[in-house]
């Protein structure tokens, strides 16, 4: 190898019929001297099972690694939902690779898996709820997925208000420091609703900001001591919704990171948060845009599915319309009956899903 130059090499185990497992990659430098270091990393989906409650790592919790339903999947002849079958590698902890395992005695867990693949796992374990992981994309260097279960019992997530329960949910759900957080208007549920399924592909916490100072600051304690350094704030909705003020504010705290993704109204910024996934034969899905309750009992469904929600009048909007035709989902879920979606929408979106 030439003196300052960078080699990776793949570490690779040969399954057999046109299957094979990255074990790892391995760096090589020479500097401008001739010295060689070389360093080595795992492929793999890796990471510590901890009480939500007390932050204590659980011992013996089941985990099973499944094939996610993504469009990169079923190109690939993939089955989703199904179990991994993964080989046994002797001497790789915390199980030798078995599918499923069961953590450790420090909660630990650890998965060789096939790179550029899309996977999740399922924890469960008596005394706490079942766990569902969102996608977990690999595509060929390590992962890091720590896992909080939630004790099994009754408890509440709550603040004085809307914006303090948003956080108490947040602290909840991701104890430990996030790399991003999502923000919608306190006053209303449209670009909450649409952005839920933005929050989940981004494994962040959806946070409520109201325009009074009092809600601002509680937002920016829980964003300095929960947002990593370089974290992003995602905005949703235009100034109209969540204020210019709020954005400086923002800024004024150190927060530079930030993007607002939103339009002129809810049904252009649920147009833009669609966009922002930048669909190609995924599914999509439509709701009221009159009402809440569609858009919310379907919204876990929207994000599993990573489907956006397009939200609608009594037609869809030229620019909705325009952007379904040029992206051709493969499905498109309509959220209510008809008297919440009309059977003008629905006739709309026939003619997009049957286009050639």
């Amino acid at each position: 190898m030439a003196k300052g130059t960078q080699t990776t090499l793949n570490i690779t185990y040969n399954l057999g019929n046109g299957k094979t497992i990255i074990l790892g990659t391995l760096t090589i430098d020479v500097d401008a001297q001739g010295n060689v270091s070389v360093i080595s990393n795992l492929i793999d989906p890796y990471g510590t099972i901890s009480d939500e409650a007390t932050g204590s790592l659980i011992t013996g919790a089941k985990i099973t690694l499944y094939y996610a339903d993504t469009p990169r999947n079923l190109a690939a002849g993939i089955t989703p939902n199904t179990i991994v079958d993964l080989p046994s590698v002797s001497g790789f902890n915390p199980n030798d690779n078995a599918n499923p395992q069961l953590s450790d005695a420090n909660g630990t867990y650890g998965f060789l898996v096939f790179p550029n693949t899309d996977y999740y796992v399922i924890v469960s374990k008596d005394g706490y709820l079942p766990y569902t992981s969102p996608v977990i994309s690999v595509e060929q260097q390590l992962v890091n997925w720590n896992i909080s279960l939630h004790p099994v019992g009754t408890d509440r997530l709550a603040g004085t208000d809307r914006v303090g329960t948003s956080i108490a949910i947040a602290k909840a759900t991701y104890p430990n420091e996030v790399n991003n957080v999502v923000l919608a208007t306190a006053d209303n549920y449209p670009d909450a609703l649409t952005g839920s399924v933005l929050a989940y592909k981004l494994k962040a916490q959806l946070l409520l900001v109201g325009s009074a100072e009092v809600d601002q600051a509680k937002l920016m304690d829980y964003l300095k001591n929960s947002l990593a350094p370089n974290g992003t704030v995602y905005i949703l909705g235009g100034t109209g919704a969540v204020s210019q003020a709020v954005q400086d504010n923002l800024k004024n705290n150190g927060f530079d990171n930030l993007q607002r993704i939103g339009g002129a109204d809810r049904y252009a910024t649920s147009l833009a948060v669609a966009k922002y996934f930048n669909l190609g034969g995924n599914l999509v899905t439509v709701a009221t845009g009159y009402n809440f309750p569609d858009a919310l009992s379907g919204s876990v469904y929207a994000a599993q599915h990573q489907a956006p929600i397009l939200l609608t009048d009594t037609t869809l909007s030229s620019a909705e319309l325009t952007w379904l035709e040029a992206r051709k989902p493969a499905g498109i879920t309509i959220f209510g009956g008809d008297g919440a979606v009309s059977q003008a929408v629905e006739e709309q979106l026939n003619q997009v899903v049957t286009a050639p």
